[in-house]
């Protein structure tokens, strides 16, 4: 009976995918200074898969989380975000080095 069990547990685990939470480090905000961890399991590609939403947690002072939303795409003119802080800019790899390792990473993941 124990061996059954096992197997039947192992075979789970083979067959669903564990998707592991965690926060990705994607840099520091030249404007403010802030450490942002992409949210990794927030991150949802759009059905077409020319866009992306994802969430970018900051922890500013005191341990108390600031999140910003934001919302990705790309067009013949390159990528642009815009986010819950109300930036719409193209994604610059130094001018927005944040938002150029979020698309990096969901380039290389997903």
């Amino acid at each position: 009976m124990k061996k059954i069990c096992l197997t039947v547990f192992l075979l789970a685990l083979t067959f669903f995918n564990f998707a592991e939470a965690r926060n990705h480090y994607v840099g520091i905000y030249p404007s403010s200074g802030l450490i942002a961890y992409l949210m990794t399991e927030t991150i949802k590609i759009g059905i077409i898969g020319t866009d992306f939403r994802c969430t970018v947690v900051c922890y500013p002072s005191q341990n108390k989380p600031y999140y910003v939303d934001y919302r990705f795409w790309w067009d013949y003119r390159g990528i642009y975000f815009v986010n819950s802080d109300g930036y719409v800019q193209q994604v610059d790899e130094y001018k927005t080095p944040v938002e150029a390792n979020i698309v990096k990473y969901v380039a290389l993941y997903y």
